[in-house]
């Protein structure tokens, strides 16, 4: 689903939405963490809605981040390519 850049949305275990265009990667860590690296939407990039929650975007021009799995509770597009 998210190999290809676009807009996505990681729904935290805390509530908020972390704003993602791809997963780059998903791998396992020494002590069996499994992590996503992600590329990140640039701040202000986003689909702005009635969202309920806070939406996290990459807050410097650095655009990579890995995120602990675990803390992923949902995954799903958040804006169709037509939206662009």
């Amino acid at each position: 689903m998210m190999e290809q850049p676009g807009r996505y949305g990681l729904m935290l275990s805390s509530g908020n939405m972390l704003a993602v265009e791809q997963i780059l990667e998903v791998h396992t860590a020494a002590d069996g963490t499994i992590w996503l690296d992600v590329r990140m939407i640039p701040t202000g990039d986003y689909l702005s809605g009635s969202l309920d929650r806070r939406v996290f975007t990459a807050p410097s021009s650095a655009l990579e981040a890995s995120v602990n799995a675990s803390a992923v509770v949902a995954a799903f597009t958040y804006a169709d390519e037509s939206a662009d």
